[in-house]
C-alpha cells in the first residue's frame, strides 16, 4: 500500500499544496502535502530529492495536522491511512510503520524516544520511535487536532475546538484541561514565559502552564489564528 518514488509523479498540481508545516535538517525541507505525500526538497535547488507516498487519497484535506517531525535522522508523520510511519530523513527509506487503527488527527511530536499522535477515533498514542511499538494508548473526550506541542513534562493538545488539555508524557491522565468560551482558534498552542497562549476566538487567553489557571486575556477585532513571540513582545 505504499511506495517511493524518487520524482513526483501522478499527481495533478492542484493536490500537492502543502499541508503542514515545514521542518529542516540541515541542506534538506521536509513537508507533507494535502495528497498525504512526505516530500524531500534540496533546500539550495528546490528539487525533490524523494517523495514517500501511500495508496490512500484524502477526501477530506486536513491543513493543520500532517506536520512531521525530525529526530535522530529519521522523519516521522502520522498518515491519513491510519499509519505512523518513520521514514530515513536522507534516502526516503521506510524503517517501520505502525497501524493506529484510524487516520490521524495532529502533528507528530518527538520526545527522547517518544512519538506522540492524536487520531480521529480520540485516541492518544505514544509510540517507541526506534521500533514503532504502541508504548500508550489513552482514549480522549473528543477528537485530537492541530499541532501538538512538547513543554517541559507535559503534551499540550487540543481537543476539537472547545477543550485545551495538558496530558503527562506518559500519557497516563490529564494534568488539566480549560474550555473556550467561544472557539479555540489558534492553529497550536504557544509557549511564552511561564505560560501557555491560545486564541479563543477574538480573544487572546494566557493559562499558566502548570495548572492551566487563566492568568489573563486580550480582546481583538478579529479571530485569533497565530501568535509571534520575543522575550517582551507578543
Amino acid at each position: 500500500m505504499f511506495t517511493r518514488l524518487t520524482e513526483p509523479r501522478g499527481r495533478c498540481a492542484g493536490t500537492r499544496g502543502v499541508a503542514s508545516n515545514i521542518v529542516r535538517l540541515e541542506n534538506q525541507i521536509y513537508f507533507v502535502t494535502i495528497a498525504n505525500d512526505l516530500v524531500c526538497l534540496d533546500l539550495q535547488s528546490g528539487k525533490p530529492k524523494w517523495v514517500f507516498h501511500d495508496a490512500y487519497s484524502p477526501q477530506e484535506h486536513c491543513l493543520t495536522c500532517a506536520s512531521p517531525a525530525l529526530s535522530d535522522g529519521r522523519v516521522y508523520f502520522g498518515g491519513r491511512d491510519g499509519f505512523a510511519y518513520a521514514v530515513d530523513a536522507q534516502s526516503g527509506k521506510l524503517i517501520w510503520r505502525t497501524d493506529l487503527g484510524a487516520d490521524a488527527t495532529t502533528s507528530a511530536a518527538v520526545d527522547h524516544h517518544s512519538l506522540y499522535l492524536g487520531t480521529s477515533k480520540r485516541h492518544l498514542f505514544r509510540l517507541n520511535t526506534d521500533s514503532g511499538a504502541v508504548l500508550s494508548d489513552l482514549p480522549t473526550e473528543s477528537t485530537p487536532n492541530r499541532r501538538l506541542i512538547i513543554a517541559n513534562d507535559s503534551l499540550l493538545v487540543f481537543l476539537e475546538d472547545e477543550i485545551f488539555a495538558s496530558f503527562d508524557l506518559e500519557l497516563k491522565k490529564v494534568a488539566w484541561s480549560a474550555e473556550a468560551s467561544k472557539q479555540w482558534t489558534s492553529a497550536k498552542p504557544y509557549l511564552w514565559r511561564d505560560a501557555v497562549l491560545a486564541g479563543n476566538r477574538r480573544e487572546l487567553v494566557a493559562l499558566r502552564a502548570s495548572d492551566g489557571t487563566r492568568e489573563w486575556s486580550f480582546q481583538f477585532p478579529e479571530t485569533v489564528r497565530g501568535i509571534g513571540t520575543s522575550p517582551d513582545i507578543l
